[in-house]
């Protein structure tokens, strides 16, 4: 196996080349050959991007074979996966890191031409309820949860504004949505229906916020949601549970009559390939 410090020095020489104008046909030759150096030393980034430049797909398979192999760089191994198309090879990478949850890599799966259409669509989304803007919260997470989350109910309620992403992603997986707000005040919480409540009768919802701090906001929320008969009331917050003071979801301060609270650390990503194929799939046509 050849040491590091021989691609090292290739990839130097190369830069050198490149910062003197040399052309590509003296160039590409050398990449070939450091690309294989990057394989021999177990760098998936070097090989994924060297053979990347050379739109050299063997190269690029051998890179996503041997980061399979050594259980080692699955940011490029899913980012190499995904420039073949190879959705079985893609799958076999997101099953690896869907068992660590690994949100950050799982981003990879995501084609950065979705991840544009969805805010894209969601600016739309806010715009229609009224709202000039509203926080877009994580894409990775919020997707997973529709897919998982989104054929257990009937109707969501997303309330503005901290629950108006994870409402659109729902909505966006055939969850039908009403927008509502509520803010704490003094002691209580002010309420609003954006849209005409009287589908929430005798159905299964899943109210969308943020968080939960005091509670004051969802326990308002629940008392007009009850008000139209609702069969169940559950709720998906965008952050995650927490135990102590700070940014998070105090689950302790659930109001009672909501009957589960879910949270993006509660997903299991094993079928999150699926999602994204689902969201490509339904995010076709829009501009």
């Amino acid at each position: 196996m050849k040491d590091r410090s021989e691609a090292w020095e290739l990839e130097f020489r190369i830069r050198e080349l490149r910062e003197r104008g040399a052309p590509a046909a003296e160039i590409a030759p050398l990449l070939g050959t450091l690309g294989e150096l990057a394989l021999q030393e177990g760098n998936v980034y070097l090989a994924f991007t060297t053979f990347g430049e050379l739109n050299d797909a063997v190269g690029v398979r051998k890179a996503a074979e041997c980061g399979m192999k050594i259980c080692n760089g699955y940011y490029d191994i899913i980012r190499a996966y995904r420039w073949l198309n190879d959705l079985d090879g893609l799958r076999k990478a997101v099953a690896i890191v869907a068992a660590d949850k690994d949100v950050p890599c799982m981003a990879q799966v995501v084609p950065e031409s979705v991840e544009q259409k969805v805010a894209a669509e969601f600016r739309r989304f806010v715009n229609r309820h009224g709202f000039s803007h509203a926080v877009a919260f994580n894409l990775v997470e919020t997707l997973n949860a529709a897919d998982a989350l989104g054929p257990q109910y009937d109707v969501g309620v997303g309330v503005a504004k901290g629950g108006l992403y994870s409402a659109f992603i729902f909505n966006r997986f055939g969850l039908p949505v009403i927008v509502a707000e509520a803010h704490r005040k003094g002691t209580g919480a002010t309420f609003v229906w954006h849209d005409d409540p009287s589908a929430l009768k005798g159905k299964r919802i899943l109210v969308f916020d943020k968080d939960i701090v005091t509670g004051r906001t969802l326990r308002r929320v629940l008392r007009e949601i009850n008000e139209h008969e609702p069969g169940s009331v559950d709720a998906y917050l965008n952050y995650d549970a927490v135990s102590t003071s700070g940014i998070g979801s105090h689950l302790e301060r659930l109001p009672e009559g909501f009957n589960k609270a879910y949270y993006p650390a509660m997903m299991n990503y094993e079928h999150f390939l699926d999602a994204v194929l689902k969201l490509e799939e339904k995010l076709k046509g829009v501009p």
